[in-house]
C-alpha cells in the first residue's frame, strides 16, 4: 500500500523546486513570490523515504540539495496484543497486563470504562485500582464475569483487531452447599466413614498422607453430627 505526503519549505522567490525521494525525482513545484512552496508527493510506497529538495532558478541553475527529511510510510496494522494476566481474581479492581509491539498504544475497555497506556519493552499494564479511565465510569461485576477488549495502535496510527477475553472476579468466600456425614453411632477401628461435601464453585482440594482435606479447614479430631457445615476454602 502507499500514502501521499505533503512537504513544504522556503527557497529563492519564484524558483522551481525539485523534490527527490531516495535520490529519485518525484516531482516539482514553483515557489511563490515570497519563496514559499508546498508539494504533495503523491503515492509513496511503504518503507523509509529520504526526502530532499533543490531549487532551480529561471536560468536553469540548480542549487545544492536541502538537508534530508526521513519519512516512514506504514499502513500495516500492528499485531494484535495479548492479555497475560489471570482470567480470575479476588481483587475487585485488579491489574490487567499483556504484551504488544514496542511503543504501541493500548486501549483497554472493561466495565463501561476505557483506559489507555503505551507499551514499554513490549509489555503493557493498567492497574484499575490506581489509573483513572480516559472515558466512562468503571462498573465491574465483582462476583461474576466481565468482558475485556484490548486494541493496539502503532506509532503510525494503524490499529489492530481487538482482542477480547472474559474476566471473572470473586470477592465472596467460596462455600459448601451441602454436606453428607455418617449417622450418629459407635464405630470400630478401621471402619470407613464417608463425608461428602458439595461446593458451590470450583475449589482446590489437597491430599496429604492419603487424608483429603479442604484448605483452610481441618476435620482431624472434630466431631461431626447430622448438621450443616460451612467450610471456607480458596478457589482454584
Amino acid at each position: 500500500m502507499s500514502l501521499s505526503r505533503y512537504f513544504s519549505g522556503n527557497a529563492e522567490a519564484n524558483a522551481k523546486i525539485i523534490v527527490y525521494s531516495n535520490g529519485l525525482e518525484i516531482g516539482s513545484v514553483d515557489a511563490n513570490g515570497a519563496g514559499n512552496w508546498s508539494f504533495e508527493a503523491g503515492q509513496l510506497q511503504e518503507g523509509t523515504h529520504e526526502i530532499t529538495a533543490a531549487a532551480r532558478d529561471a536560468a536553469g541553475n540548480e542549487f545544492a540539495l536541502s538537508s534530508s527529511t526521513f519519512v516512514t510510510i506504514d499502513t500495516s496494522a500492528p499485531t494484535a496484543p495479548t492479555i497475560t494476566s489471570s482470567t480470575h481474581a479476588s481483587n475487585p479492581t485488579p491489574a490487567i497486563r499483556g504484551t504488544v509491539e514496542d511503543g504501541a498504544g493500548i486501549k483497554l475497555t472493561i466495565g463501561g470504562a476505557t483506559y489507555t497506556t503505551t507499551a514499554a519493552d513490549r509489555e503493557w499494564s493498567i492497574d484499575l485500582a490506581t489509573v483513572a479511565p480516559e472515558s466512562g465510569t468503571l462498573s465491574l461485576n465483582v462476583n461474576g464475569s466481565n468482558s475485556i477488549s484490548v486494541t493496539a495502535t502503532d506509532v503510525a496510527g494503524n490499529s489492530s483487531t481487538p482482542v477480547t477475553q472474559t474476566f471473572t472476579i470473586y470477592t465472596a468466600n467460596p462455600f459448601v452447599t451441602e454436606v453428607s456425614v455418617p449417622a450418629d453411632g459407635t464405630y470400630k477401628v478401621n471402619d470407613v466413614l464417608q463425608f461428602t461435601a458439595t461446593v458451590g464453585e470450583n475449589i482446590t482440594v489437597t491430599t496429604a498422607l492419603v487424608r483429603p482435606a479442604l484448605p483452610s479447614s481441618s476435620i482431624r479430631g472434630a466431631r461431626f453430627t447430622r448438621s450443616t457445615y460451612r467450610v471456607l476454602a480458596p478457589r482454584t
